[in-house]
């Protein structure tokens, strides 16, 4: 019985990762696609991409080492934004085990609170009535 538990839990936790993969990238390009309507809604043209361009030149040209900063933030999490989704989403699938295991051990929340009101009373404690 043991091995068909681990078997189907190891089976959940794939599906739910699946899942938030799914999810996350349906999100992303779903704000993608609304980014795109609002330079169409707004009229970006490209005469107005070129005068940005050269505000963003200027910009470096005054503040180099803020640019690059920026440049180098963004740099790294367009390099690493896919192991931090990886690790959210094994974060959530651990969060999702260990609530498994806390459940299944009378650990979790609905343990202590059972704990807590079949305790017996001490001696000074009058039961509450509240009317």
């Amino acid at each position: 019985m043991l091995p068909a538990i681990k078997i189907i839990g190891a089976c959940s936790i794939v599906l739910a990762a699946a899942y938030g993969l799914t999810v996350i990238v349906l999100m992303l390009l779903i704000r993608i696609k609304s980014l795109f309507k609002a330079f169409k809604k707004c009229g970006l043209t490209l005469g107005a991409a070129r005068d940005a361009l050269r505000a963003v030149l200027t910009d470096a040209k005054t503040r180099p080492g803020s640019f690059l900063l920026g440049v180098g933030i963004f740099c790294v999490f367009a390099l690493f934004a896919e192991y931090v989704l990886l690790g959210l989403v094994a974060v959530g699938a651990l969060a999702t085990v260990l609530s498994a295991i806390g459940k299944w051990r009378g650990s979790g929340t609905e343990g202590r609170l059972t704990r807590h009101l079949s305790r017996p009373l001490f001696m000074d404690e009058q039961p509450s009535n509240s009317s």
